[in-house]
């Protein structure tokens, strides 16, 4: 897990950068929520649960770096394959995977590998208890059947 703290300082260092004290504590809160969800539902299916901890706590970096969410997650698979890369700890399959995932986080309403099924997971998962128990309309039905997975009451 020492690389989930690698990537952890280089999006603090970001988020200082970029965003507005005010939406600092919300941008670091998400991308760790996000990222210990990831672990959890990693654990729960058998997956590397650092790599899915990694893209959990870079998935949104791009927004916060532009604060714009516009195709932040074919952005921010570009952004993040540029740390990871820089960072030389995480082999081309990782840092593959890890980009998928990004890319594809968005997609609420599609179904994707493993790995990139996580993350949607986690980002619902984390929208739904930081917004009083309720999400998106997209976001409804992956949350219907996450709850159910994890034997959770909606």
């Amino acid at each position: 897990m020492q690389r989930l703290l690698v990537i952890q300082s280089i999006t603090d260092r970001i988020i200082e950068k970029y965003t507005k004290k005010s939406e600092r504590y919300q941008a670091r809160s998400h991308l760790n929520g996000v990222a210990t969800l990831c672990m959890v539902l990693a654990r729960q299916r058998n997956l590397d649960i650092e790599i899915c901890a990694v893209a959990g706590m870079l998935h949104d970096i791009k927004t916060y770096q532009t604060g714009d969410s516009t195709d932040h997650g074919p952005l921010g698979a570009l952004m993040a394959q540029e740390i990871l890369v820089e960072t030389t700890l995480f082999s081309d399959s990782e840092i593959k995977t890890i980009s998928e995932m990004i890319r594809l986080h968005s997609k609420k309403r599609q179904i994707d590998g493993h790995y990139p099924e996580v993350l949607k997971d986690a980002d619902v998962l984390n929208h739904y208890f930081f917004r009083n128990l309720s999400v998106v309309p997209k976001e409804q039905d992956r949350l219907t059947r996450l709850l159910q997975e994890l034997n959770l009451q909606q």
